[in-house]
């Protein structure tokens, strides 16, 4: 006789491997795959075992009922047809295992079958989330928000929907592939991202609810705020105009104007080389070797490397 089938479990499509299996007891088919896997400890007569699957509404009442082929141990599955399961109603299964084998010395077919499993019970859900709400204090949508490398918490919210369990997201640009956040029990989540681009960011959010259903994806798009210009000032060099003289040391002062967290200077004479000075010295000196105009770059750097706007500052050596 045979054993009593053991794992009976739900797969998403038809195949009968172990996977994939919800990780939950809603599905997200009408159509889900049944199966067991069967052992016959009696194969003294060459048996061939197979697996009688039976489902039923919540109520107990039987609905149907489905028998694999016969064949050797090993997981045996069956598919629910289309047309007997309904979104949102709760359903139970079970399946027992059947041997069919010939008496020997005879032409009569016999068959043994196994216990019952106990009932496993699901609930079908293939009603897709609605769009997601996404909101954030540091990045609201379309403005200018936060300074650009600045982490800023984006919360994520249901919307229309009862039974969101989590979110996939994306930040463009930023090239990470798709994350994913658990929902808590009101379907709400929060992440925190730091955007390194202060050009317009898209953040692609789409919820997931309890049985694995996506929802369409929310597109929010912001812009990081990027550090001003600084401010330039030369007594030697005044801005448009003329002053000093070839090869004349001149000191030029650079100051914040509003930026944040700034560390550093960075400037270039004309096409010249590039070259650094720390935000508690700001004053370089700088020795012109030509007469006429010349332009004087000028940028912030801050605590985590990102650059401000550049200060075009022009001025006439005599």
């Amino acid at each position: 006789m045979p054993e009593v089938p053991t794992d009976p479990a739900i797969n998403l499509n038809d195949s009968c491997g172990p996977e994939p299996r919800p990780d939950t007891r809603f599905v997200l088919t009408t159509t889900p795959t049944l199966g067991a896997e069967v052992v016959n400890a009696d194969r003294e007569h060459g048996d061939q075992v197979s697996a009688r699957f039976e489902w039923a509404d919540s109520s107990g009442t039987v609905l149907g009922s489905a028998t694999s082929a016969p064949g050797w141990e090993g997981r045996h599955c069956t598919e629910i047809p289309e047309g007997l399961l309904a979104d949102g109603q709760t359903y139970r299964w079970r399946v027992r295992a059947e041997d069919h084998y010939q008496e020997p010395e005879t032409l009569e077919m016999l068959s043994d079958a196994s216990d019952w499993t106990a009932w496993q019970e699901f609930t079908v859900d293939v009603t897709r989330p609605t769009l997601p709400v996404i909101a954030s204090e540091t990045y609201p949508q379309n403005a200018t928000g936060g300074l650009v490398g600045t982490p800023g918490v984006f919360t994520f919210s249901p919307g229309e929907s009862t039974d969101v369990a989590s979110y996939r997201y994306r930040l463009v640009p930023g090239g990470s592939p798709y994350q994913q956040v658990t929902a808590d029990a009101e379907g709400r989540a929060s992440v925190a991202l730091t955007p390194t681009s202060f050009l317009r960011n898209t953040l692609y959010v789409r919820a997931v609810d309890r049985a694995g259903n996506p929802g369409p994806e929310r597109a929010y798009s912001f812009t990081p705020r990027r550090n001003p210009a600084p401010l330039v000032t030369s007594t030697v060099y005044p801005e448009n105009a003329p002053g000093g003289a070839v090869d004349a040391p001149g000191e030029f002062t650079f100051s914040p104007n509003g930026a944040q967290d700034v560390v550093a200077y960075g400037y270039r004479l004309d096409s010249g080389e590039t070259l650094q000075t720390p935000a508690d010295t700001p004053t370089v000196t700088i020795t012109p070797d030509t007469a006429g105009p010349h332009t004087l770059s000028v940028w912030s750097i801050d605590a985590r490397g990102y650059l401000g706007w550049t200060r075009a500052y022009t001025f006439t050596v005599n």
